[in-house]
């Protein structure tokens, strides 16, 4: 489906049960144009700090001002075991390098995040790009920031 530009639609289960995050249990959640997908109320501005990913209850495949509104597909697949959340072919806004990724939630409580596409010197140098699971319990220590290009 389209999504406007910095916005979130609702998505509640059908087929998939409940989902356990973080010890409570949700049956349906929000998706936001922006590379997100937030638990507890529809979020539709960017997460661009580690304080934002953890104010609610989030997980960011790639947080970023995203150009969703303009190219690329978002859809929702839904299954019995999992539910697959996948942007694809969708750049950030104003720029022309185009990104893939997948949030997948299983039926066992563990997510994966899946990149499929994300050009290397894909993101100009303004570009804070947050990725991660966020509790919603707020602020405390933060893991350390990693950069994915490195490679292990």
């Amino acid at each position: 489906f389209r999504m406007l530009d910095d916005s979130a639609r609702a998505w509640d289960f059908s087929v998939f049960p409940d989902f356990d995050f973080y010890g409570i249990t949700y049956d349906a959640f929000f998706l936001s144009s922006n590379g997100y997908i937030t638990f507890d109320h529809a979020d539709d501005y960017y997460v661009d700090s580690e304080s934002e990913l953890y104010r609610h209850p989030t997980i960011c495949g790639l947080c970023e001002d995203t150009g969703a509104d303009e190219a690329g597909t978002v859809t929702v697949d839904e299954f019995a075991t999992e539910v697959v959340v996948t942007f694809d072919g969708v750049p950030f806004d104003y720029e022309s390098f185009y990104n893939s990724w997948q949030m997948i939630l299983n039926l066992d409580g563990s997510i994966e995040l899946v990149y499929l596409e994300v050009p290397v010197g894909g993101f100009d140098s303004s570009d804070v790009i947050v990725t991660g699971i966020g509790s919603g319990y707020g602020s405390g220590s933060y893991p350390g920031e990693t950069n994915l290009y490195a490679g292990p």
